[in-house]
């Protein structure tokens, strides 16, 4: 396992109830001014999401 990696087993529920939260939490850190973060926090949930 490579550094900084973490893996966890989630149904698919969960799956999309993390992505969902992960992309609400992004659009609040952009709405805040913080794109860079929003952005980091979208591609963390397309990640998810691929998996």
């Amino acid at each position: 396992m490579a550094p900084n990696t973490l893996t966890i087993e989630l149904t698919g529920r969960e799956k999309r109830d993390v992505v969902r939260a992960l992309r609400t939490f992004a659009d609040e850190k952009e709405a805040d001014g913080a794109s860079a973060e929003a952005d980091q926090l979208r591609s963390l949930a397309s990640r998810i999401e691929r998996e």
